[in-house]
């Protein structure tokens, strides 16, 4: 603490061991620490990369998922398909009511 002191202003004390790194410094009556770690700071970065890359990627799903617009053509083909279809069953359920009541006056006549 005393060494620490005796610094003169703006100065600190660094100690680097391997890939670590701390700095003392005394300021306004405290001591001031930082560390930094070269390995942990490449692994953050190799991290956000990736972070980044998914997030690119999600981002890239969701526009595929947008399907396309459909077009004038394939709406009209469509509103014609389902007027078709309702107009044949129409036609259906009109020739099976007929049969159905034909066969319901031969049963009353038959009675």
């Amino acid at each position: 603490m005393d060494s620490l002191r005796r610094l003169p202003a703006g100065a600190a004390y660094t100690e680097k061991s391997g890939q670590a790194t701390v700095s003392l410094s005394y300021e306004d009556g405290n001591v001031v620490a930082s560390a930094r770690c070269d390995s942990l700071e490449r692994l953050v970065f190799e991290l956000s990369e990736q972070l980044y890359g998914k997030t690119e990627q999600a981002g890239q799903r969701e526009e595929q998922k947008t399907a396309p617009a459909a077009t004038l053509w394939q709406r009209f083909k469509g509103y014609l398909s389902g007027i078709l279809t309702g107009i044949i069953l129409t036609i259906i359920i009109q020739i099976i009511y007929k049969l159905w009541q034909k066969r319901k006056k031969r049963q009353d006549q038959s009675v």
